[in-house]
């Protein structure tokens, strides 16, 4: 682990790689973008900091997940926790928590297994503390105890974000659009780490955090005077969420380095199909293979799954003009059914 001389002049990429040579000894790391924006953001949370001039304009929730267990996600948790300025970390708490903890606290908040908190529920309220909590001012109102009975209240929601869990498809994409992702995968045999043992790693952590907060301090007017330009190829919002670490990169004078990775990380990802389009996908595909201009319901049903029925395909066909099945001859029977030219007008506006 790179150490520095107090005596020494401070070089000041020193930071960046000593941040990401502590998390490297102990993670498997996909790719080399994904540490220095976890060493960028960790710093970033000390620009939180009651002596820091001037709070940032933004903050990028880091969004830590992957497709299966036991790929990293805790453990980056908990380097990030050792390195970060007043680390918070809560699981399974409700908004009415939540707000109150940055209200008083403005900490840098780790929020492990969020794919438990949408899972199957809209959460609604706590999507709300979340979706306002990356800009300067975002805050939720809520009613407080008063002499005279409930008193509306503002709560700020505004804090360094980190959230963790397993990929399940169901973080709404209003708070998705406000994190930068940090996909983990398992490690592999042949990648070394040393096993994170606190206990060992605590010390060196406590002077690297120490460190963190000279250099945040040192170089407090420097990273608030500066305006970054936007990046080419992602959305508004993205760049929105970036400018916090490019300020710091720029300061660190890695600032070329730092927007190529973020533009990787945040690139646009095809669009998901919506269940309709997904069918709509799916019917063109059984049509296409079969060679057929007409199939009958059954022949459909069989290639979509145990899961649907007729009355089920008419009805998610509905909102696409499509109408209940006609009926087709089909040898010497009368079977329910569809022909393609159904389709052509649907599959021209959405396919």
């Amino acid at each position: 682990m790179p150490t520095k001389n107090p005596n020494d002049a401070f070089d000041e990429t020193l930071i960046t790689d000593a941040i990401q040579t502590y998390l490297k000894t102990y993670m498997a790391f996909p790719d080399d973008d994904q540490p220095l924006i976890v060493a960028l953001w960790i710093l970033h949370t000390w620009t939180f900091s009651q002596s820091f001039p001037r709070k940032p304009w933004t903050t990028p929730y880091l969004y830590v997940h992957s497709p299966e267990k036991q790929s990293g996600k805790s453990l980056l948790i908990e380097l990030s926790e050792s390195l970060v300025l007043n680390p918070e970390k809560v699981l399974g708490m409700t908004s009415a928590v939540l707000f109150n903890l940055i209200e008083q606290r403005q900490p840098a908040l780790f929020i492990d297994e969020v794919d438990t908190i949408w899972s199957g529920a809209k959460n609604e309220e706590l999507r709300g503390v979340l979706n306002g909590g990356y800009k300067h001012g975002g805050y939720i109102w809520r009613n407080r105890p008063g002499p005279d009975g409930p008193e509306p209240t503002k709560f700020s929601t505004f804090c360094p974000k980190l959230l963790a869990g397993i990929d399940n498809g169901q973080l709404p994409d209003t708070i998705a659009d406000r994190c930068i992702p940090i996909r983990l995968r398992r490690k592999r045999e042949d990648q070394q780490t040393e096993i994170y043992y606190a206990f060992m790693a605590g010390p060196i952590a406590e002077s690297l955090a120490a460190e963190i907060g000279d250099w945040v301090s040192a170089n407090a007017e420097k990273i608030i005077d500066y305006m970054p330009k936007p990046l080419q190829g992602i959305s508004p919002r993205a760049f929105e969420i970036s400018m916090p670490l490019l300020q710091i990169a720029h300061a660190l004078g890695i600032e070329k380095t730092a927007r190529e990775a973020l533009s990787r990380l945040l690139a646009p990802q095809p669009e998901k199909d919506s269940p309709g389009i997904a069918l709509l996908r799916k019917i063109r595909e059984i049509f296409d293979e079969t060679g057929a201009e007409k199939l009958h319901t059954q022949m459909i049903l069989e290639r979509l799954g145990d899961s649907w029925n007729g009355k089920l395909l008419s009805n998610r066909l509905r909102p696409y003009e499509i109408e209940p099945p006609t009926i087709i001859l089909i040898g010497n029977k009368n079977l329910r059914g569809y022909y393609r030219h159904n389709f052509d007008d649907a599959w021209g506006r959405y396919l």
